[in-house]
């Protein structure tokens, strides 16, 4: 019964918004029907919950997501791809058709060969960065849990400088060298970072 979980889900989260389980199934759960609220489930759960299997699970499912907003053909040409549910709903709870948009073009010039040489850390943090760009667009109109208690978190965590050190954080279970001595190099940062974390006031 996946929509009966889902709404079980949401309910916890309203009432526990950094809940690590419910972030981690409602990220699973709307693959397909709301991908930007998958991903947004999806990264709060690793500011939650960075290391561990499901952390593993999660991190690779963040790339896929993000990977899926743009195909590219063996011409080399770039197809963005967009979520059909979120452009039906617009005006609704949770639609993110504006922030589609933008992770497709992201998506799309992220496989070009100039981007292609950036680590997956800061492939990671250039997606959360367009996201937030246009999170703040949307904001004000935003509806649903997604808008008016997480987008918020996000944003803050620009504002604060720490998108770079959360995309770090996040690809903990990556197993990439560089990462692991930047974490070994740049605890007084990650400590930083999880005082915010753990001081923020989430808005419900």
């Amino acid at each position: 019964k996946w929509d009966d979980a889902e709404i079980c889900f949401f309910g916890a989260m309203k009432n526990k918004p950094n809940h690590a389980g419910s972030l981690y199934y409602t990220s699973l759960l709307q693959e397909k029907s709301n991908k930007v609220s998958a991903i947004i489930s999806g990264l709060t759960f690793l500011a939650v919950e960075p290391e561990g299997k499901r952390a593993k699970n999660m991190y690779e499912y963040i790339f896929e997501l993000f990977n899926s907003f743009a195909k590219k053909d063996e011409k080399g040409n770039s197809t963005i791809t967009l979520s059909m549910d979120d452009m039906d709903n617009k005006g609704k709870e949770n639609n993110f058709s504006m922030v589609n948009m933008m992770l497709g073009l992201t998506a799309a010039s992220a496989v070009t060969d100039s981007v292609k040489a950036k680590t997956d850390v800061e492939k990671l943090s250039l997606y959360i960065q367009m996201m937030n760009s246009s999170f703040s667009v949307g904001q004000d109109e935003g509806k649903g849990i997604y808008w008016k208690t997480y987008v918020p978190f996000f944003i803050e965590m620009k504002k604060k400088d720490f998108v770079n050190v959360f995309a770090h954080i996040a690809s903990i279970t990556s197993g990439n060298e560089e990462n692991i001595k930047w974490i070994n190099d740049n605890q007084d940062k990650m400590k930083t970072f999880y005082e915010w974390v753990n001081a923020y006031e989430w808005k419900k």
